[in-house]
């Protein structure tokens, strides 16, 4: 768990449920994650008994990293998910007030919460992973997403008090292959 202003780079992780988990307490600026590779996770895509303490308590889902807190200035670029699993979910941000999020390859799905001015650009989502935009405003610009079972980017409304904005995304379309009787790029 971090708390607290970090730079993390240059670490590759084998055979572990999650990378990193930003507790969700205390306003921290600058956090920057970069060049991290998270691997070997395949091994717990048929275990349903994953470790609570890894756990989102509401949606029973588990993030590689999971960065929540507010906080400014978050970079999170140049990382890797190398293994597709049902289970566990690419990356996480909650409540994030700026940041930039760019050039990496999630081999699993991602979302944007609670969050204002993220730049979400120049990434390669595989596998038909998804991104989700939850009450946040993104811009989200030349991606690559692989076609799915499901559109490749959900912008929808979660259940907080309705005092808080509704998702405002920017969207520039690149590097999505279309095909014949697939799923949308877009679900609003």
């Amino acid at each position: 768990m971090i708390n607290g202003s970090v730079e993390i780079s240059n670490v590759r992780t084998y055979g572990i449920c999650q990378f990193c988990q930003c507790v969700g307490t205390t306003f921290e600026d600058g956090r920057v994650i970069k060049n991290c590779i998270f691997g070997g996770m395949a091994e717990y895509k048929y275990n349903n008994n994953i470790s609570d303490r890894y756990a989102d308590s509401i949606n029973n889902e588990i993030y590689a990293f999971d960065m929540q807190g507010l906080g400014d200035g978050l970079i999170f670029t140049g990382n890797h998910v190398s293994d597709y699993n049902d289970n566990i979910k690419a990356f996480r941000l909650i409540s994030n007030n700026g940041g930039v999020v760019s050039g990496n390859i999630l081999n699993s799905d991602a979302l944007v919460e609670k969050s204002k001015g993220v730049l979400f650009t120049g990434n390669h989502l595989e596998y038909g992973s998804q991104l989700s935009i939850r009450n946040a405003t993104v811009t989200a610009s030349n991606n690559f997403f692989w076609r799915g079972k499901s559109p490749a980017i959900q912008v929808s409304r979660s259940y907080w008090p309705v005092t808080h904005q509704s998702s405002a995304v920017t969207l520039e379309i690149g590097g999505y292959p279309w095909t014949e009787n697939k799923p949308e790029l877009l679900q609003l």
